[in-house]
């Protein structure tokens, strides 16, 4: 059902609250919709706020990516949480039984650099 309602959506719009910490990386269903959609081959685009892109852009000026891309290689759905309990065991358990958290977290980190790699070359472009 659940991968039904991702697909009936059309796309994946992930929209980052913070270039550098965003809540995303710890919520437990954001981190397995992403995981989901990529293995199921759905649309998804990543997007920061207008603020947050600045806030971005002045970071590559000024320290590089280093600082999110190692933000986005500490992302661990075993440690990520969801609002409502149950969702929170429910989504880890069918990680644990399945392909693990490792495979999960290594398929979002992916996503994400890859999101940031293009985030920083259209910021190269643009200057």
């Amino acid at each position: 059902v659940f991968e039904t309602h991702l697909a009936n959506a059309g796309q994946m719009l992930v929209i980052l609250d913070d270039y550098l910490q965003p809540h995303y990386f710890t919520r437990a269903w954001c981190l397995f919709e992403t995981y989901v959609c990529i293995e199921q081959g759905f649309p998804r685009s990543i997007l920061l706020p207008g603020r947050q892109m600045a806030a971005f852009s002045s970071m590559m000026e000024t320290r590089g990516a280093a600082p999110l891309r190692q933000r986005i290689h500490n992302i661990d759905l075993s440690q990520a949480q969801a609002s409502v309990e149950a969702d929170e065991i429910r989504i880890k358990s069918l990680v644990q039984s399945g392909c693990g958290f490792d495979v999960v977290n290594h398929v979002v980190q992916e996503e994400l650099l890859a999101w940031s790699e293009r985030a920083f070359s259209d910021y190269l472009r643009s200057r």
